[in-house]
């Protein structure tokens, strides 16, 4: 799919990588809260090999755009405006609402998903059982 900047964006792309998938939308309060959270999560746990991605649900992908950029975030996220990319996870696997944080170990292979807002020592919590010593 593309990025909230319009790049091409793969999850294919990290292979090899444990990745953390985090949905989220403009409007959700939840989302905001752990936003910060997430982006101290990359920056701490990119050199272990983990790449946190986000996943934007809003209809307007420039709400989007403007929650990643007055949050700083330095992890790309999907826009997904159709929930068509929300639609691909196995059925029953993630909730319906967000936010919600998906966990794909080295192999491309679903390993978590955590229900709700989400704190950094969540994060790490949750990567610790895959990531390489």
């Amino acid at each position: 799919g593309d990025s909230l900047d319009g790049k091409p964006l793969r999850l294919s792309d990290y292979r090899g990588k444990v990745v953390v998938i985090n949905a989220w939308a403009s409007w959700c309060g939840p989302c905001r809260a752990e936003a910060p959270e997430l982006d101290a999560a990359q920056k701490h746990l990119a050199a272990e090999g983990v790449q946190v991605l986000g996943l934007n649900t809003d209809t307007e992908p420039v709400n989007g755009r403007s929650f990643q950029h007055d949050h700083h975030l330095t992890y790309p996220s999907f826009s997904d405006p159709s929930g068509r990319k929300v639609l691909t996870f196995p059925r029953g696997s993630v909730p319906q609402g967000v936010p919600f944080t998906v966990v794909v170990d080295t192999r491309g292979r679903m390993a978590n998903v955590h229900t709700g807002p989400v704190t950094e020592r969540d994060v790490r919590d949750l990567v610790r059982p895959l990531v390489r010593s």
